[in-house]
C-alpha cells in the first residue's frame, strides 16, 4: 500500500512551490506530479469508502484533473512534423487497417488468484533472464515497500488494468494494479514496472520528450513477457489471444484516426483521399490528440519490431536500453536510425503477415 500520509505531505509542499514558481519547465513537473498525487489519493479513498464515494468524488476529481491538464497544455508543447514524417504515419495507419488477418477475438480468461509476492517473483525472474541492468532497476521498484498498490476495486472511469504515476519532483514512481484475478494481473504488473524503469532511467515529460512514444518499451516488454509465461507453462492460447487483442485495438485506433482526420477535413468522397497525404492541407486539423494517436500507433509497431529483434538475439536488448536511456527531442523529427531502425523497416514489418500476430 502507498504511504498516503507521505503523499499528502508532498502534495502540500508541491502546491506551495507551484504557487511561487514562474518557471514553466518547473511548473510542468509540479503539475504532472500533482495529477499523480490527486489520482492516487482518489483511488485510495474509493477503496476505503467503496463505490458510493466513487460517484461523489469522481466529478470533483475529474474537474481537478482537467484543470491541471489544461494548465500543462498552456505550455508550448511542440511535436515537430513535416510532410515526410506525416506521410509515413498515415501509411502506417493505412497498412494497419489493411491487415485482414488482425481480427477482434473475445478473450475469456481463466480465474487465477495470484498472491502479490508470487506475481512479483515471476516478474523479477523474467527481468533477471532478460538483462541484469534492467533487473536491478526492477528490484529497486519491487523492493520499495510503498511503490505498488494492489487494488481490489477499480474506479468506474478507469480504462486500464494498471497505472504508473511518476513523481517528477522526487524522481519516484507509484503503481496501482486493479486486480482481475486472472493472468492479466501478471501482465499488467510487469508492464507498469517497465514504465517505472523507463522513468527511473531518464525522466520524461511533455516538453522535454516527443510525446506519444512512452509505450515503446512496454510494448516490447509485453510481447517478451508473454513468451516467457508460455515457457513457464501458462496457457499459450489464452496469452496469444491477449497479445492479438492488443494488436487489434491498435488497428482500430488506425481506422478511427484516419476517419477523424478525414471528417475534420470534410472529405465526402473517395476521390479526395489523396489530399489526406497533403501535410499542408492536413496540418490545420492535427490537434495534439490526433498527433498523439498517430504516434501511439507507431509506438505499437516499433515496440513489436524491437521485441522481434530481441527474441531472435538477446544482445539486441541494447536497443531497448537505448530507448529508455534517451529522450526524443520534441523540436526534431523522431527517427530511430541510431538503433538500426528506419521508417521503411517499420512499414515492411507491418506488411509482413508473419509479424505482430502470435499463433
Amino acid at each position: 500500500m502507498w504511504n498516503l500520509s507521505y503523499i499528502k505531505e508532498k502534495e502540500k509542499y508541491i502546491k506551495k512551490e507551484l504557487k511561487y514558481s514562474d518557471n514553466n519547465i518547473e511548473k510542468e513537473k509540479f503539475l504532472l506530479t500533482l495529477i499523480g498525487y490527486k489520482s492516487m489519493l482518489n483511488i485510495a479513498n474509493i477503496n476505503i469508502f467503496s463505490s458510493l464515494l466513487d460517484k461523489i468524488s469522481k466529478g470533483k476529481y475529474s474537474m481537478i484533473k482537467d484543470e491541471l491538464l489544461n494548465n500543462i497544455y498552456e505550455f508550448n508543447i511542440i511535436q515537430k512534423m513535416d510532410n515526410e514524417f506525416y506521410n509515413f504515419l498515415i501509411k502506417l495507419c493505412f497498412n494497419f487497417a489493411a491487415r485482414a488477418d488482425i481480427l477482434n477475438e473475445e478473450v475469456e480468461l481463466k480465474r487465477i488468484n495470484f498472491m502479490p509476492n508470487e506475481m512479483i517473483n515471476i516478474s523479477k525472474n523474467f527481468y533477471r533472464e532478460l538483462d541484469n541492468d534492467i533487473y536491478q532497476l526492477a528490484c529497486t521498484i519491487y523492493n520499495k515497500k510503498d511503490s505498488i498498490y494492489f487494488s481490489k476495486y477499480k474506479p468506474q472511469d478507469s480504462l486500464f488494468a494498471g497505472v504508473t504515476y511518476n513523481d517528477h519532483i522526487f524522481n519516484d514512481s507509484y503503481i496501482v494494479i486493479y486486480r482481475n484475478n486472472n493472468i492479466y494481473d501478471l501482465i499488467a504488473l510487469n508492464h507498469e514496472v517497465m514504465h517505472a524503469i523507463d522513468f527511473k532511467v531518464k525522466p520524461k515529460n511533455h516538453t522535454n520528450n516527443y510525446f506519444g512514444f512512452q509505450e515503446v518499451p512496454t510494448n516490447a516488454i509485453d510481447s517478451l513477457f508473454i513468451d516467457y509465461l508460455v515457457k513457464l507453462g501458462f496457457d499459450k492460447d489464452e496469452l496469444y489471444k491477449i497479445q492479438n487483442k492488443s494488436i487489434c485495438r491498435t488497428k482500430m485506433f488506425s481506422i478511427l484516426t484516419l476517419t477523424k482526420i478525414l471528417n475534420e477535413l470534410n472529405f465526402e468522397n473517395i476521390d479526395k483521399i489523396g489530399q489526406l497525404f497533403d501535410y499542408e492541407n492536413a496540418k490545420k486539423v492535427l490537434t495534439l490528440e490526433i498527433k498523439t494517436k498517430l504516434l501511439e500507433i507507431e509506438s505499437m509497431i516499433l515496440g513489436n519490431y524491437i521485441y522481434d529483434q530481441i527474441s531472435s538475439d538477446l544482445s539486441k536488448v541494447s536497443i531497448l536500453k537505448g530507448i529508455i536511456s534517451n529522450r526524443i527531442n520534441p523540436n526534431s523529427i523522431p527517427n530511430f536510425n541510431k538503433y538500426g531502425i528506419s521508417n521503411d523497416d517499420l512499414l515492411d514489418y507491418l506488411k509482413n503477415p508473419k509479424k505482430l500476430i502470435k499463433k
